[in-house]
């Protein structure tokens, strides 16, 4: 067994942390644990303060409140190299005059290690991350995805408690992207290293992810495993950030232990009680994701016409007319089924299991 693989593992956590540009307020107040051992990704859109997170964590940036914990350390005011963490950037910053395995060497020399533990650590790290027989390359020489393994293996070769990832797949191609997510969470498994991963990318996010930190505005949304982030988005801005989502106005007419009862689309219907935090009387946001709903030539539901309909091989794309509201709704068993044309008159069904409810209020009705 490699000496990288089951590394210490320890949790992250950052308690009222703020850093402001100028008039710019980056991050704010931001309060987060990222649990040991685990990867946790830091997503949102360009401008969110997920990078800025980052990078405090880091150490490039000081923040000017709040507190930085790794372990039981508080390392608020360390500069980088006093931390136990290791980064991979974007660009992957290899040095171009340096052999692949003079790059990963490279933070090992400047500890003056003895050569023959160098060659010893270098050369396990390699096989970790399948570069063997690749030492003696320039980066020039390698492809993108041997390039990112040589700066994961670069990181790692320090042993860190905590190995930073700054949306490390953004210069890929997409079927490369794919590939080496696969393989930096099963990396990640393997080494146990607490990992912290930048990027704008959801689906990026959700399969490589323990857990899924949401930003928006320097401020945390919601955090939680990628299932919980889609299923039960806590912010409409969650909800249409995360994969694609229909938000139905409507008014709370009753609430008890089993079922909540609506108005909308001037229709009543009631829906599974699943801890909703709504009273009688409320206005109120129902997010229905397009997968869960079903379009029937006839039946109980809702009558709608299909205003498109987009044909996409392993799928249908509908966008169906509902009491003047505009529906998405995807058909992922089309084969089984016929395909609706544009005009048609429909009824469409709601998956019950399928429903999300939140109170509408300033908090809530944000939208990506």
């Amino acid at each position: 067994m490699s000496e990288f693989e089951h590394a210490e593992k320890v949790p992250v956590h950052l308690e009222g942390v703020t850093k402001r540009f100028g008039d710019l307020v980056a991050v704010n107040r931001l309060t987060l644990t990222i649990a040991a051992g685990k990867i946790t990704t830091l997503l949102g859109p360009s401008g969110c303060g997920k990078t800025t997170t980052l990078r405090m964590l880091a150490g490039f940036y000081v923040p000017e409140e709040g507190e930085v914990y790794i372990g039981d350390e508080r390392v608020t005011d360390l500069p980088p190299y006093k931390r136990p963490t290791r980064t991979v950037f974007q660009n992957y910053a290899l040095f171009p005059h340096m052999t692949v395995f003079e790059n990963i060497a490279f933070g090992l020399r400047i500890k003056k290690l003895p050569k023959d533990e160098i060659r010893e650590k270098v050369e396990a790290v390699m096989e970790l991350v399948g570069l063997t027989g690749l030492g003696e390359r320039a980066p020039g020489q390698l492809s993108g995805g041997q390039q990112q393994r040589v700066a994961l293996a670069r990181a790692l070769v320090l042993q860190p408690k905590v190995l930073l990832l700054d949306e490390p797949l953004s210069n890929l191609d997409a079927k490369l992207r794919v590939q080496m997510r696969d393989e930096i969470r099963s990396l990640q498994q393997r080494v146990g290293i607490t990992t912290i991963y930048v990027t704008h990318d959801q689906a990026e996010a959700m399969s490589i992810s323990d857990e899924v930190a949401i930003m928006h505005d320097g401020r945390l949304q919601q955090v939680g495993p990628p299932q919980e982030i889609y299923l039960r988005p806590a912010t409409t801005f969650v909800a249409d950030f995360i994969g694609r989502a229909n938000f139905i106005d409507g008014q709370v007419l009753d609430v008890n232990d089993e079922a909540v009862t609506l108005k909308f689309f001037d229709f009543t219907s009631t829906i599974p009680q699943n801890d909703y935090a709504v009273q009688a009387g409320d206005d109120a946001i129902l997010i229905i994701r397009p997968e869960a709903i079903h379009l029937m030539e006839s039946g109980d539901g809702f009558p709608g016409k299909v205003e498109r309909a987009t044909y996409l091989g392993s799928s249908v794309e509908y966008v169906v007319n509902v009491a003047g509201q505009s529906i998405a709704a995807v058909d992922y068993e089309s084969y089984r089924r016929r395909i609706f044309h544009e005009g048609e008159d429909v009824v469409i069904r709601f998956d019950r299991d399928g429903f999300h409810l939140l109170k509408k209020d300033e908090t809530t009705d944000q939208r990506a």
